[in-house]
């Protein structure tokens, strides 16, 4: 176990993620209803993690990149459907990106929304980059050598806002490590960001950016 750290994830039962052991604390202390995950992860990949001591999830998760949004630990089949329609005719382009990139990397569909692709090598990731180019209208993002390719308009700003505008919320206020985090960043009251990517954030949305290091 890492010093300071939490184990917070197990993958086939073995130690696979761990979180700061201050942050896990004050964790501890923001109701579950106020503490939001915001991630690209699967429902799966989700259900694998464990933040609270109780053994409890926070009262709301957006996965997929925003488009599955869980209420209680259960699908927001509602969510899920008007996210779908919003992205259909992006959808429909799935199957013709898939016969094209298999030969660059192990691909699946995750939850019906993103692709998920693990290039074969460093070559094939370069080929995976040079042909998504060519797709107007979808955007590819990354997590270690994990690659992600989902619509420019399903991302984790346009899920939040949905959010905020559906259960009312006054004043949101949201972290990222990342560059696909930024549209979150922008679409809240306030943002913490890393300050090694403050080219990322947009002039008008400065003065509302804190840049924390890590």
């Amino acid at each position: 176990c890492p010093e300071n750290g939490v184990l917070v994830e197990l993958y086939n039962d073995k130690p696979l993620s761990y979180m700061d052991y201050r942050a896990y604390e004050r964790l501890q202390d923001i109701p579950k209803n106020l503490f939001i995950p915001v991630t690209s992860r699967t429902m799966e990949q989700y259900r694998r993690i464990f933040l609270y001591r109780d053994g409890g999830f926070p009262k709301y998760a957006l996965l997929d990149n925003g488009g599955i949004l869980l209420v209680n630990g259960e699908e927001d089949v509602q969510w899920n459907k008007e996210i779908k329609q919003y992205i259909s005719s992006d959808l429909h382009r799935y199957g013709e990106i898939l016969n094209h990139i298999t030969e660059y990397g192990e691909c699946k569909v995750q939850d019906h929304l993103v692709i998920f692709v693990k290039p074969y090598s460093d070559r094939d990731d370069a080929l995976l980059g040079d042909y998504m180019r060519k797709w107007k209208g979808m955007q590819m993002f990354r997590h270690g050598s994990k690659v992600y390719i989902c619509p420019d308009r399903l991302t984790k700003g346009y899920a939040v806002g949905k959010f905020i505008r559906n259960y009312s919320v006054k004043n949101a206020i949201a972290a990222g490590d990342s560059a696909v985090d930024i549209t979150m960043i922008e679409a809240v009251s306030h943002g913490f960001y890393p300050p090694e990517l403050r080219e990322s954030v947009s002039g008008k949305y400065l003065d509302k950016v804190s840049f924390v290091a890590q």
